[in-house]
């Protein structure tokens, strides 16, 4: 089954053809050619909450799918998003689950994309004014897909909290949209050719004495507590819903707004898109298209995601073999070269070198002690990932028998943390070394050695132990050990909660240490690692608090400006890049990109190591 996060489902739709799909959708629907029950949730009264279902089979696309959607409209005021959704799809000939991805940027664009399918259809063709009431992601959305139909020389934006407004209208413009913050939502509304309503407000946002003659307005909002939009407003305008079964059915199929209007008072979106019913009949007229979200939008959402997916985006699980024993213990070992008992110059862990093949036997041996340790212990399973360098250093045909070797590169989209899932107990970290510009640190980098300068994330230094930990945290893991020098060991135990740390040399300098004897090191990291795995679930993940802001200072300004290729990065100095996120594991592959981009010229212009 694939798995799609929300970064790689927002990467996937192309908002042009998600309005395309949802056209198709919507006249499938109308002309019965697709399957919809109406929306049914539980809900959490004591939170003014829902959680609701919406299956749809849609033939037409080849999509058999099912949302789960949530929404709490308390989230706003603790600084979380009020819809959360999961999007579950399943193989239309035999019922075999192809898919889960993430349902809230699927939820935000379709929604979008069927308001401006409705503006496309309804407004007039000399609307130069947009109105949105609303500051949160529906109304960005809104911004985005309404500017595609029509050429609009004003935008304006309102909401409850004028400084939130404030902040959409500069987010709207830095990213290409100029928008201006009106000082209500009336002074907003009054005078637009079109107006979007996206709110969850239990009481009309909008009066139908603001509305001008000839606008139309969209509304997505959905509060069972009460409707969007004011009784005049419905009872004087073109009606146009997605549904009649689903949109004039009590909430939570459909709207507070509808209730009381019967089939005949309204039209339905396929029917426009299909021409089988007439739009708007005036210039003058007032059209309101109510959205109360139905599932076939999504089921074409998910179809455009699932079809752009096969380029190779996702991870796969198998979900047959996420069965386990309650006693089953799985070991994850990521094992860098840098950090292993006996090395400290960069001849050594560099392939071509005299030194080099002595590192290899020196980086499989650390390993096999850790495989040992950890199945005295009680593991049932071991996968160690050859993490340094283009990691093909590992001597397969000497590595423990027991073990799985995840050996190669590139390693996407994970790197040194390939292959690690939610099924793992516990992580170790073998040969691993001191951040990017330690002092007196052995080989010092993060993870680019001749790219970055420094990585930091909120505004600190972060090592590669502690990006490593945090992607594995986001699913559940913790990480029981670090093995390295002692400066390494150090910042592990700052940054970790909990983590035991195993010193195996002493630096001096960046090519200078006191190490251990290999012998004595692997006798260490055998015990070590079976007394972590054996206290597993002892330890507990490395969750840091979300939002991120990944920085990197680059060695040369070429590779910055290399590294700002990648969708979302900023360039914040003439060799720094920013990208700020909400997923860790977005930003954790951003950071990857950077890599893989700047890197191409940085042996160029930086003799750093």
């Amino acid at each position: 089954m694939l798995v799609l996060s929300r970064g790689e489902v927002e990467a996937l739709l192309e908002p042009d053809a998600l309005i395309e799909a949802v056209a198709q959708a919507m006249a499938d629907l109308s002309a019965g050619r697709a399957s919809m029950p109406p929306r049914v949730a539980a809900m959490v009264e004591e939170r003014g909450a829902l959680l609701g279902a919406m299956p749809a089979y849609l033939p037409s696309a080849g999509v058999l799918a099912c949302k789960l959607v949530d929404v709490f409209p308390g989230n706003a005021e603790l600084g979380m998003e009020t819809h959360q959704a999961v999007i579950v799809c399943f193989d239309p000939g035999n019922g075999r689950p192809l898919a889960l991805m993430d349902g809230a940027a699927i939820t935000a664009q379709r929604t979008a994309a069927g308001s401006a399918l409705a503006t496309r259809l309804l407004a007039r063709k000399d609307a130069r004014v947009l109105a949105i009431v609303g500051t949160g992601v529906q109304a960005r959305s809104h911004a985005e897909y309404i500017t595609r139909v029509r050429t609009f020389q004003e935008v304006r934006v309102a909401g409850r909290t004028p400084e939130r407004a404030s902040a959409m209208a500069v987010a709207l413009t830095a990213a290409g949209r100029p928008a201006t913050a009106a000082s209500s939502i009336e002074e907003a509304v009054r005078g637009a050719d079109v107006v979007c309503c996206c709110t969850h407000s239990p009481e009309p946002v909008i009066g139908r004495e603001w509305l001008a003659e000839g606008s139309h307005v969209n509304s997505v909002g959905f509060n069972p507590a009460g409707p969007e939009v004011d009784a005049a407003t419905v009872r004087d305008a073109l009606v146009v819903v997605e549904y009649r079964p689903s949109s004039l059915a009590p909430p939570p199929a459909g709207p507070v707004d509808l209730q009381g209007l019967g089939p005949e008072d309204v039209v339905e979106l396929g029917e426009l898109v299909s021409g089988t019913r007439e739009g708007r009949t005036s210039p003058a007229e007032v059209t309101l298209y109510r959205s109360g979200g139905v599932a076939v939008q999504d089921a074409a959402a998910a179809g455009l995601v699932l079809r752009r997916a096969e380029s190779g985006a996702g991870t796969r699980i198998d979900l047959s073999a996420l069965e386990r024993r309650e006693d089953d213990v799985d070991v994850f070992i990521s094992i860098d070269m840098e950090g292993v008992a006996g090395i400290a110059h960069i001849r050594q862990v560099m392939r071509g070198t005299d030194d080099y093949p002595l590192a290899r036997e020196l980086m499989t041996e650390e390993a096999n002690a850790a495989v040992r340790g950890s199945f005295a212990a009680g593991a049932t399973r071991v996968v160690v990932n050859d993490s340094h360098g283009d990691m093909t250093n590992l001597l397969p045909d000497r590595m423990d028998p027991r073990a799985e070797l995840t050996i190669g590169s590139p390693k996407v989209p994970h790197s040194m943390m390939t292959g690690i899932d939610a099924r793992f107990d516990v992580a170790l970290f073998l040969g691993y070394h001191a951040g990017a510009g330690t002092e007196a640190a052995v080989l010092d980098h993060t993870y680019a050695g001749r790219l970055f300068a420094e990585v930091r994330v909120n505004g600190e230094r972060w090592t590669e132990a502690d990006l490593n930990a945090a992607l594995a945290g986001t699913l559940g893991v913790p990480v029981g050990l670090v093995a390295g020098d002692d400066k390494c060991c150090e910042q592990a135990a700052k940054r970790l909660p909990g983590v035991r740390t195993l010193v195996l040399k002493q630096a001096l300098g960046r090519h200078v240490a006191t190490s251990m004897s290999p012998q004595r090191a692997r006798e260490e990291i055998e015990r070590a690692a079976s007394e972590v795995v054996r206290d597993a679930a002892s330890f507990e993940p490395f969750r840091p608090d979300p939002p991120f802001l990944f920085e990197a200072d680059t060695t040369n300004t070429v590779s910055a400006e290399l590294c700002a290729l990648a969708p979302g990065t900023r360039r914040t100095g003439g060799r720094a890049v920013a990208f700020e996120t909400d997923d860790f594991a977005e930003g954790f592959r951003c950071l990857l990109a950077w890599t893989y981009l700047g890197a191409h010229e940085a042996p160029r212009y930086s003799c750093r190591s």
